[in-house]
This record gives C-alpha cells, structure tokens and sequence, in this order.
C-alpha cells in the first residue's frame, strides 16, 4: 500500500526544485513526480509516493524530512514557502517547522492513510 502526500514550494529557480526532485528520487521506496508551473508565481508540486509496506519506513521518512528542512534553511536561497498537502487534503504550512514537527506530521500522514 502507498501513502501520496504533496509538497507546494514557492523556490527562487527551476534549478532548487530539480535538485529537490533528484535527492528525493535517490530514496528507495518512494515514488517521486515533480509538476513545474507556468505560472512563475504559482508553487510547483512534488508528489511523493511512500511504500507503507516498506522495512525501512522510519528511515525513509526521516530522509524526506532532512531534504525538506535542508532545502527550506539553505544559505544559497531557501524556498520562500512550503505547505504539505496529504492525500485527505490536510494543507500544513512547514516553512517554518522544525525538522521533529515535519516528522510528526509526515509520520501521520503516513499511519493514517
């Protein structure tokens, strides 16, 4: 069974959500679909998969968490915005979350689904 669960991100350049997309596409178990707007205003959409069967949960979710809290704290240009949409359509702002709160909620999302 698979968890869907969507990051909005409001990034400086197309060149953050590809580099998004590629660390995220470098966990197992995860299926990842990034939807690039037209609309430069407008958030682009990461999509991810999760395998709630998978061994490695724990782990899995804890990477999620530290490229998503890396990508919103970087020097270099952070994300000016982020919100986790889960599948029920919950929609969490976690641009200014810690990495344990993203995890809760990530987590939850995941049990219960």
């Amino acid at each position: 069974m698979e968890t869907t669960v969507t990051l909005e991100f409001i990034a400086e350049s197309q060149e953050h959500l590809s580099d998004l997309e590629h660390q995220f596409k470098q966990i197992h178990g995860i299926q990842v679909l990034l939807v690039q707007p037209r609309d430069e205003s407008a958030p682009a959409l990461i999509s991810l998969g999760i395998n709630k069967k998978s061994e490695q949960l724990d782990t899995t979710i804890r990477r999620i968490v530290h490229i998503i809290y890396s990508a919103l704290h970087r020097a270099e240009g952070p994300l000016r915005q982020s919100t986790l949409v889960t599948i029920e359509g919950n929609s969490i702002d976690i641009t200014a979350l810690s990495d344990e709160k993203i995890k809760e909620i990530l987590a939850d999302a995941v049990a219960n689904q």
